[in-house]
């Protein structure tokens, strides 16, 4: 039975992963031989939690993930060692003496207690927020169980016969375990001194093993070096921000997730402050980086321009009026963003309007959408904001770049003054609305005489001349809407309702609205007859029409014919 900390996995842990439900069952314990004595225990702690690590969610920072394998982990050892936690229906908890440990694989129990401690609290620390304050302090307490838990192995291993490479990881893990335990408390001066001695340890180890080996211990050295230099600056050492931002900034690095957003914080405050980057000034205007990213960002850019201007020689410096490399590879950076934004840009302007292809269902998802001409405008501003920046940059003048994008921007902005209308139109603000139409047309004109430096002439063509013809359209109906609106117009329909209301009570007596049709079709449609098709039925009175006309043909026969006829009605005949 496993650990009373095995309950707090919930439900989702007895869904067993296929590689690991008979990970352990093929080993069993060892049998004891008659040389108990002398046998010596040996276990390579790193490589066995770097590799579950990697193998079992950590690689994408799922720390839920190997908490439930850690905890199959070891429900799996102490089934296979035959070293139970109580019954099915009771827990008992057996602590593992020294005495008991026939089998390497004991000393994994503790391990991966440890670890699932540990990752449980990573796991906290992922989750935590202004709205669950109290998982902070959860986390605390499996930091500390995490810790507890590697002490125990180091117990155990000090009082049985292990290796020494053995006793330098355990005491290693332990160290380390000890202090992330410290770090997250922020007791600064333990967790420097517990990450110290890890380091010290690992890098021995490092300096024996083999060349594959050696990555292993190297990758964790580098993870404990931010560590410990954010210690050493919390503690009062200034110096450690300079190789703490390097550290950030080098690619590659190993920085573990216990120090990277602490580290991106204090960056943000020490030297954003320092080197101006938690707040840009741009266009007269002051605009705050609240994102810690972003901050990064800059600094990174700072630093990398600061250091290609030292390595630069003063010989190579631009004569006035020229762009140095420097600047003209920032001009090719910026232009090569501006461009791929107005692309997004335009992308999108073609699905609000039905131009792109999509899929059926995103077709009709996106035909629901009622867009404003606010929406549009946003996008056209983007685009046309975006090609006056390329036009300003360095080393851009004078070039057929320019003239292509300034002519691009007349067709933007002749969009942009069509949809700013409409928005204009909507308020009922239709002078204003008249005005931007009136603009349209005039950056088109603008457009059309210059069709020859666009890249698809007759696209673009055709594209102003559907836009002439909307803005016809659209100052039409503001032309009518702005009469409907006026004075005039309000003074006619007065009239109409003065004359429409009730003195006695001053209420409009509208006229009741009655239904009615023109059918002026009907008229002029000739119908086939149809007599010949109808059923001709044979009644009494149809006989007796019939019979009258023999008589008047043969009036010999009409004697005969009348009785017939008085008898048939039913008068005239002698009463019985």
């Amino acid at each position: 039975m496993a650990h009373s900390e095995d309950a707090e996995m919930g439900s989702g842990d007895e869904k067993m992963d296929v590689e690991d439900e008979d990970e352990d069952n093929e080993e069993g314990p060892d049998v004891p031989d008659d040389d108990e004595d002398e046998r010596i225990y040996s276990l390579e702690v790193l490589k066995v939690v770097k590799e579950a690590q990697q193998l079992r969610g950590l690689r994408h920072g799922d720390y839920a993930r190997y908490r439930q394998y850690c905890a199959k982990k070891l429900h799996r050892l102490r089934k296979a060692l035959r070293f139970p936690q109580g019954t099915r229906t009771k827990y008992q908890g057996r602590p593992l003496r020294p005495d008991m440990v026939t089998n390497a694989k004991f000393l994994e129990i503790h391990l991966f207690v440890a670890e699932r401690n540990w990752s449980y609290g990573m796991q906290l620390k992922q989750e935590m927020g202004p709205d669950h304050p109290r998982k902070k302090f959860h986390m605390l307490r499996k930091f500390n169980r995490a810790a507890l838990w590697a002490s125990q192995l180091v117990k155990v291993c000090d009082k049985i016969k292990c290796d020494a490479r053995t006793r330098l990881e355990v005491e290693a893990y332990f160290d380390w375990m000890q202090g992330v335990w410290f770090f997250h408390k922020e007791e600064w001066k333990q967790a420097l001194e517990a990450f110290s001695h890890s380091k010290t340890i690992y890098e021995t180890i490092e300096s024996t093993v083999d060349e594959e080996t050696r990555l292993l211990y190297k990758q964790r050295v580098d993870e404990t070096t931010p560590q410990i230099r954010f210690c050493a600056y919390n503690i009062g050492d200034k110096s450690a921000v300079e190789d703490l931002i390097k550290m950030r900034l080098q690619p590659g690095s190993a920085m573990g997730q216990d120090v990277l957003s602490k580290l991106d914080d204090l960056i943000a405050q020490n030297r954003g402050k320092q080197s101006g980057a938690s707040e840009v000034n741009w266009l007269g205007k002051t605009i705050p980086i609240k994102n810690a990213k972003v901050r990064v960002l800059l600094i990174s850019s700072q630093e990398l321009v600061n250091e290609e201007l030292k390595a630069a020689n003063v010989k190579d410096a631009p004569s006035a009026g020229s762009v140095s490399s420097i600047q003209l590879l920032h001009s090719y950076i910026t232009c090569l963003k501006n461009q791929r934004s107005n692309d997004r840009s335009l992308l999108t302007i073609q699905i609000m309007t039905g131009h792109a292809k999509l899929s059926p269902e995103k077709d009709a998802e996106e035909k629901k959408k009622k867009h404003k001409p606010q929406d549009f405008i946003r996008l056209y501003d983007t685009v046309v904001e975006n090609n006056t920046e390329i036009v300003a940059l360095p080393g851009a003048a004078g070039t057929s770049l320019v003239e292509t994008l300034n002519t691009q921007s007349l067709l933007y902005k002749a969009h942009r003054a069509l949809h700013i209308g409409s928005a204009f139109v909507a308020a009922k603000k239709y002078a204003e609305g008249l005005a931007f139409f009136g603009r349209v047309g005039e950056y088109a004109e603008q457009a059309k005489k210059s069709l020859p430096k666009f890249d698809n002439p007759k696209e673009v063509q055709k594209e102003l001349d559907d836009l002439t013809s909307a803005v016809k359209a659209q100052q039409e109906s503001a032309v009518v809407y702005s009469v409907l609106a006026g004075d005039e117009f309000a003074d006619v329909e007065g009239e109409i309702l003065a004359r429409l209301r009730k003195p006695e009570t001053g209420a409009v007596d509208l006229p009741v609205a009655k239904p009615f049709t023109f059918d002026l079709v009907l008229d002029s449609i000739k119908l086939p007859s149809l007599e010949d098709r109808l059923p001709v039925k044979k009644t009494p009175l149809a006989k007796a029409a019939k019979s009258s006309a023999a008589a008047a043909a043969n009036p010999a026969e009409a004697a005969g014919l009348g009785s017939v006829v008085k008898g048939w009605l039913g008068f005239g005949g002698k009463k019985k």
